[in-house]
């Protein structure tokens, strides 16, 4: 049997060395406690947010083994919906815990057009059985709105028998 790591932290159930958390417990041996700042979020939906100025807002999920590539998009809208200019948000991708400006897999700003909504995408090829965490962090001059939608995207059999992607 394969070892999960912390053994789960006693807060869930290991299967093939992979925890499952029991409810209110997350991460990838259960040690943290899912608090309401953190929001689970399910591959393929589409969550709006607002962030604001210096704020953080954090989204979850896991991956499963076999997947070749998580992609988180992030969506900002055009800057003259709101009347005014929308700052730039930081957009992050971390394993296993929140995202910090120190600490982050993955990070870029995000500009917001004043002609078209913005959208910017992080990707992790192979990402393995793991926890994932976005963050979204409001620039220093200002808030902004914001729409996130995360991906999990498996390799097709067969190549798809030649009638996808």
């Amino acid at each position: 049997a394969t070892p999960c790591p912390g053994e789960c932290s006693g807060h869930g159930q290991c299967v093939r060395g992979r925890c499952f958390c029991e409810g209110g417990r997350i991460g990838e041996d259960c040690s943290l406690k899912e608090p309401s700042r953190y929001t689970a979020l399910a591959f393929g939906e589409r969550k709006a947010g607002y962030v604001k100025e210096n704020g953080w807002r954090y989204f979850f999920m896991n991956t499963k083994r076999g997947s070749s590539s998580l992609v988180v998009e992030l969506e900002l809208p055009r800057a003259s919906e709101y009347g005014s200019l929308t700052p730039p948000v930081w957009f992050y991708l971390n394993r296993s815990e929140p995202p910090s400006e120190t600490s982050s897999h993955k990070a870029i700003e995000v500009k917001p057009s004043s002609s078209e909504s913005t959208r910017a995408t992080l990707t992790v090829e192979a990402p393995g059985p793991h926890s994932w965490w976005i963050g979204v962090q409001g620039s220093k001059i200002g808030g902004a709105s914001f729409t996130v939608r995360a991906l999990n995207i498996y390799p097709c059999p067969n190549k798809c028998s030649h009638q996808g992607l």
